[in-house]
C-alpha cells in the first residue's frame, strides 16, 4: 500500500456529500483502524495541486 505522508488536509463528507466536483481522484484506499473500518474507501484527491484525503 502506498503511503501518503504528504497529505495535510482531510474532508469527512457525511450525509449528502459524496464527491468533490473540483477534485481529480488519484487513488482509493481501503484501510482498517484500531476503531474498525471507515464507512467507505478513503479517496486521495488533488485540488489545485494539493493532495487531500476524502471520506464520503
Amino acid at each position: 500500500m502506498k503511503k501518503y505522508t504528504d497529505i495535510k488536509t482531510a474532508v469527512i463528507g457525511g450525509s449528502g456529500i459524496y464527491n468533490i466536483e473540483a477534485a481529480e481522484v488519484l487513488d482509493e484506499i481501503n484501510i482498517n483502524t484500531p476503531f474498525g473500518k471507515p464507512s467507505d474507501l478513503i479517496t486521495v484527491c488533488s485540488i489545485e495541486g494539493k493532495k487531500i484525503a476524502f471520506l464520503p
